[in-house]
This record gives structure tokens, sequence and C-alpha cells, in this order.
């Protein structure tokens, strides 16, 4: 069955919630529409992973120069945009929504050695895209090792910053209790944000035990390194590089989510002082 040629030049396509633009059609177009896609793909998982806006961009330049064609890239606070151009006058837009996901280093690492392989071994659309979908559904680390890593590394920074050992234990079990609040929580469908306040309600209230029942000599210690596991470091230092590197509205995107973020702590803290009524005067 034909169509009408007009229906095929619509500037504007939708492609599993993402909009498309194209601004010429012709026969590397078609094939320009499928680099756009998993390009666009490409950069948003990264993005959600924790990558940085200089990185993501590195890797696309790298791939879309390995498929003869050049990428531009950029991020609002909701979503990615690639444009892709070829040498032939050949343009196509698209942009994805930012899937909320967890901070993954192990994700990025694979996802930018995937860059390399493609430019360094030439592989086409879809074994780039086999390897992609490989990587992303590789199992994570088990949700109670990391549970258990993030209480020893806050019990580590007690250690670090003079807390004595009755400190350590507190924080160790007042992050091991929050860490696992604040994750658990937004698989029932509870906001991220939420989650956070009341994760970080819990370590505090017990982490508090140390004032409260005057067991620690360095309560205060234990106090401030049961909640750091929600400090927004990684947030704050992408927001920084992105605002070094030009890539602005990823950076405020970036740093306002790192502020939101620490203003949750801060709730969460001023919750567990209230229940306890702990005054520091």
């Amino acid at each position: 069955m034909e169509t009408d040629s007009s229906e095929r030049l619509k500037p504007y396509q939708t492609y599993n919630m993402a909009m498309v633009m194209e601004t010429k059609e012709s026969q590397g177009t078609a094939s320009l529409r499928d680099k756009g896609e998993f390009l666009c793909l490409y950069a948003s998982t990264l993005y959600s992973c924790g990558a940085t806006a200089m990185r993501i961009d590195k890797n696309l330049q790298r791939i879309a120069g390995c498929w003869q064609c050049s990428a531009d890239f950029s991020v609002s606070p909701t979503c990615v945009l690639v444009t892709l151009t070829d040498g032939n006058g050949g343009s196509f837009t698209m942009s994805r929504s930012i899937p909320k996901d967890k901070i993954n280093f192990d994700t990025i690492t694979r996802l930018s050695a995937l860059s390399w392989e493609i430019h360094d071994k030439g592989l086409g659309i879809p074994q780039a895209r086999e390897r992609y979908e490989e990587t992303v559904a590789r199992k994570r680390m088990n949700p109670w090792l990391v549970c258990v890593l993030a209480s020893a590394a806050n019990a580590s920074f007690c250690e670090l910053f003079g807390g004595d050992w009755i400190a350590i234990l507190i924080v160790f079990v007042a992050t091991l209790d929050g860490f696992f609040l604040k994750s658990i929580l937004p698989k029932y469908g509870i906001d991220h944000r939420i989650a956070i306040i009341a994760g970080c309600t819990v370590s505090a209230i017990i982490a508090c035990t140390g004032f409260v029942f005057g067991i620690s000599g360095t309560p205060e210690v234990a106090l401030a390194t049961s909640v750091l596991y929600c400090v927004p470091g990684i947030p704050f230092a992408n927001g920084i590089s992105d605002m070094l590197y030009g890539h602005h509205l990823s950076a405020l995107s970036r740093m306002r989510n790192a502020l939101i973020i620490t203003v949750c702590l801060s709730i969460g803290l001023c919750l567990a002082f209230v229940a306890l009524n702990i005054k520091f005067v």
C-alpha cells in the first residue's frame, strides 16, 4: 500500500517515547536514523549511570566518527538530545527521557569500552546494540552486599574521624538500617526523596543513642558519619565537571539534584532530633 509522501516527511515522529526530527529524506537518512536511535539510547544510559557530560560527548564522537557522521550532544533536566549529520547534508535529531537509574560505574566503564570496541573493530549497529544489551543486562552486585559494604565504609570514616569502638558499631548498625530503608522504599513506589528522608531519619535516630544513653565517648562523630551514604558527592562533582567543560544545562540540573538530596538529608536529621528531643546549644 502506497503512502502519501507528505506523511513520510512529517518533521516530528515518535519512537518509543522519544521525539525524532528529520530534516532530510534520503537513502542515507534511514541509516542515520538507526545510528541516532542507538546513540541517543547509549547517551541516556550513560548519563543516568553517572557519567560526566564530557565523557558522554567523547564517546559519542568516537562512535559517530567510526560511522561516518558527526554527533552533537546536549542535556536538559529531563532528557538527552543527540543530533547526527553526515557528509551528504542529511541530519537527524532525537531526544530521549533520562531513565531513573542508580549510579553504576561498572556500566559506565563497560559502555565506554564499547565505544572503543566500535571504533577499533568497526562494529556495525546490530553488533553494537547486541553488546549494549549484554552490558545493561548484566546482573548487578547483590543489594545486601552493597548495604553491608556501605555500612563498613561509614564505620571506617567514623574510626578515621576519631570515633571510639562503640561509635563505630553504632554507625555500622545505623547505616545498615538506614541504607536498607532508602534502597527498599522506591521499590514500593515511594518517591526517592522521601526514601532519603526516611533513611537519614532512621540512621540519625540510631546514631543518637550515644547522646541518649551516654554509651559512647564520641557520639557526635557517630551522628556525623552515620548519614554519609546520602551525601550527593557524585552529582556535585559531575556538576562541577560539566560546568568547567561548558555543559551548563547538565551542570545546573545535576547541582539542583544534589541540592535537593542535601535538603532531604537535612530534613531527616532534623526529624531525628525532634523525635528524640535533642537540642544542640
